[in-house]
């Protein structure tokens, strides 16, 4: 992490967040403390915030601007994550754990 990164904490993330009135997406790379989120803004900016390692308690956020698209790096976050997700229910699936649910619906 360079010298002078800013940090930011999960309430003041949450709070842009919350009242940011350009957001027209977002989507979440969930992580071991905290998560990163990824910003799409009506303008064409990509915002991130990105979870980061400050010791085995705590994490911390460093945001990011993009103009030209996201860093290739992000969406192959976004591609495992999806992929284990499908993963996860095709196994659930399998095993029978969604016709208990149904049966108890």
């Amino acid at each position: 992490m360079a010298k002078n990164t800013r940090l930011y904490g999960l309430d003041t993330v949450d709070n842009y967040i919350e009242n940011c009135g350009t957001i027209c997406d977002m989507e979440t790379i969930y992580g071991g403390l905290i998560d990163t989120y990824i910003l799409y803004h009506e303008c064409g900016v990509i915002e991130v915030f990105e979870e980061t390692y400050l010791n085995e308690w705590s994490s911390a956020y460093v945001r990011h601007i993009y103009r030209k698209g996201l860093p290739k790096r992000f969406k192959q976050a976004l591609e495992e994550q999806e992929q284990e997700r499908e993963t996860a229910y095709f196994e659930l699936l399998q095993s029978g754990a969604f016709d208990l649910i149904d049966a108890m619906i």
